[in-house]
């Protein structure tokens, strides 16, 4: 119960909106496999793609993985193109130089991968070309192309405006601890988000997220300091009673400086 609860065996209740926790650790296994493969990073991204659609394939055919492991499919090609973009980083990031001292055009193609992946036009009317499922489902794999496409592009953009806003930052800085939060008392503890009127307890519901995040920042970092510090001058004490000090241990030398 305990790892199914993690989402760690199936997608399903108790921890159902935790479903892409499964799903990032299978990704990663591939990663890790493909990883090991002695060959150019090209065909490393081919065998990617082609395992990740492999994966796909199994869940489109076995109808017991389909029932519990069907939303997979739709990001079937995400991680593996997200991957090749990241290898790739420097080359579209001259790309991108390139493109963005057309400001209009930019923009443009921003708005229209966006708009073709809120409206999936275009994306249907294909997967109808051929009367089979499995070329439906295919089809429909494409369909984040766009969004990451555009979240490329924006990101680029974002990093070339010299703005700091301190509130995101300070979000930043708190993010995982939000995201920990939200969600228990979003789903599970609903004391007050879904409360009329909404617009005053959606804010209501941030605040005490905030301060729930907060509280578990600064209790995470007193955990952490009492057992690492205390790790570190048990490592010390010993260290300064045996000969030769810490050169006696296997340990870095940042460590030892």
């Amino acid at each position: 119960m305990l790892l199914n609860f993690c989402g760690i065996i199936t997608p399903s209740p108790p921890n159902g909106p935790a479903w892409f926790v499964t799903y990032i650790i299978f990704l990663y296994l591939i990663y890790f496999t493909v990883s090991q493969i002695r060959t150019g990073n090209m065909i490393k991204i081919m065998v990617l793609f082609l395992l990740s659609y492999v994966s796909s394939f199994m869940i489109w055919w076995v109808a017991f993985l389909e029932q519990d492991f069907y939303i997979w499919t739709l990001y079937t090609i995400v991680f593996p193109l997200s991957v090749l973009i990241g290898i790739y980083q420097s080359e579209a990031n001259i790309f991108l130089s390139k493109f963005i001292k057309h400001p209009v055009l930019y923009v443009f193609v921003i708005a229209i991968c966006l708009f073709q992946y809120v409206t999936s036009y275009g994306v249907l009317r294909i997967g109808d070309l051929i009367d089979s499922k499995l070329f439906l489902e295919i089809v429909k794999t494409s369909q984040p192309i766009t969004f990451i496409i555009s979240l490329a592009m924006v990101s680029f953009l974002l990093d070339n405006i010299f703005y700091r806003c301190n509130f995101l930052s300070w979000m930043g800085k708190h993010s995982f601890e939000i995201f920990l939060i939200h969600l228990p008392f979003m789903v599970y503890y609903d004391f007050f988000l879904f409360r009329k009127p909404l617009a005053f307890f959606f804010f209501v519901y941030f605040a005490a997220v905030i301060m729930l995040s907060i509280s578990l920042r600064l209790f995470s970092n007193k955990l952490k300091k009492f057992v690492f510090y205390r790790q570190a001058a048990m490592i010390k004490t010993i260290a300064s009673v045996r000969p030769g000090g810490l050169t006696d241990f296997n340990v870095p030398g940042s460590i030892r400086r």
